[in-house]
């Protein structure tokens, strides 16, 4: 009877009896997309049982990793996929559309209140855990998506639980063989477990900015009252932890930097939301690679005819106010470093090139104290 007791398949069996599942198992469902390229090692320990995953049907989001005698047993509530679609599907809710090269600025509403709205999600469960209320599925506004963004919203949440599905397999993956199973340790692993299943057609821009937002999610929730992990790194750190791990990818700094769009848009709503949470004004949180990034995915939308030049110059002038010289210095810097002006050649320009070209290009319409900050 120990041993039973002591068996994963047992451990989540006796959950979901007391928390039986209704309907389809999400993270089952992950799993067998994820598992065609996860490492033959793992897979083999999740056929024999010695790593068992469950969903059970609680509303509190929370995802976990017991490790017993005979193995590790990772529990998915329905609360934490149905939570995390909601977040999703608010965030959707500034964009109609979506490109490789980032979020468009077509706006279905504001982006003020997106981060209402995405607040207002967090609050709701921190208005469940007063003891007089009953924990309940989380809403979310319902206002109408076009069909590619309501793809977006599916796309987030879908690549985002399989982020966390990766992270739990990694501290099981740690546990069997005998490492330091921290958390810092399980993002690691679990990075590599996750772009390797999430990327296609070499498409990493939302594989990425859906990880990152797991990372803002997970902090958000920490502060309304849902525990996660204490082992947890600060969401900033933690971030720059997974950004740096992309660096095992067959990719440059400037590869990375481009995947890096959509996830820098989304950690600044985030910040909002944060704000928004915690009843204070919001503030500018940028910092020079936030700002970097937000210029790089502007001239980058400029190029595909997304956005006007007069819209990167109103950026630019945003985000020198909002920072000052010295540091716009150092931003303009860094651009005009990753996109430098290419000779002519009578092969067509690649997309960076075409880039480094606007960017000089566009110098004379930036506002008169900044000129000298960039190249021209």
């Amino acid at each position: 009877m120990l041993s039973r007791l002591n068996s994963p398949s047992a451990y989540v069996e006796r959950l979901q009896r007391k928390y039986p599942l209704v309907g389809d198992d999400r993270i089952g469902q992950i799993y067998a997309i994820t598992a065609k390229s996860l490492p033959a090692e793992l897979t083999r320990l999740v056929d024999q049982h010695a790593i068992v995953l469950g969903t059970i049907s609680k509303t509190r989001p929370d995802a976990y990793t017991v490790h017993l005698r005979e193995g590790s047993a990772i529990v998915f509530t329905t609360g934490m996929m149905d939570f995390i679609y909601a977040v999703t599907r608010s965030i959707t809710g500034m964009f109609v559309g979506h490109g490789n090269a980032g979020i468009e600025y077509q706006k279905a509403i504001g982006l003020g209140d997106v981060a209402d709205l995405v607040a207002g999600i967090f609050t709701q469960w921190m208005n469940q855990r007063r003891w007089y209320h009953r924990s309940k599925q989380i809403n979310y506004p319902r206002f109408r998506l076009s069909e590619e963004a309501q793809q977006i919203a599916e796309t987030l949440a879908k690549n985002a639980e399989a982020f966390i599905m990766c992270h739990e397999l990694a501290h099981a993956m740690n546990a069997h063989k005998g490492g330091d199973d921290t958390e810092e340790n399980a993002d690691a692993l679990g990075l590599k477990y996750f772009m390797s299943a999430a990327v296609i057609n070499n498409q990493h821009r939302m594989p990425v900015a859906s990880m990152m937002l797991v990372v803002r999610i997970f902090a958000s929730l920490e502060r309304v009252g849902v525990h996660i992990s204490s082992d947890y790194l600060q969401s900033a750190e933690r971030t720059e932890k997974l950004r740096r791990g992309l660096r095992e990818l067959p990719a440059s700094e400037l590869d990375i930097d481009e995947m890096m769009t959509i996830a820098v848009s989304l950690q600044e709503l985030m910040d909002d939301v944060d704000d928004v949470i915690a009843g204070v004004a919001r503030g500018n949180h940028q910092d020079d690679y936030q700002c970097y990034i937000g210029l790089l995915s502007r001239l980058e939308e400029v190029v595909r005819g997304r956005i006007t030049e007069e819209e990167f110059v109103r950026g630019v002038d945003e985000i020198g106010r909002n920072i000052g010289i010295a540091r716009m210095s150092k931003v303009a810097n860094r651009l005009g470093t990753s996109y430098p002006s290419c000779p002519l050649t009578e092969s067509p320009p690649s997309r960076r090139e075409l880039m480094g070209l606007r960017l000089r290009e566009i110098n004379s319409r930036l506002p008169e104290n900044l000129r000298s900050l960039f190249p021209s």
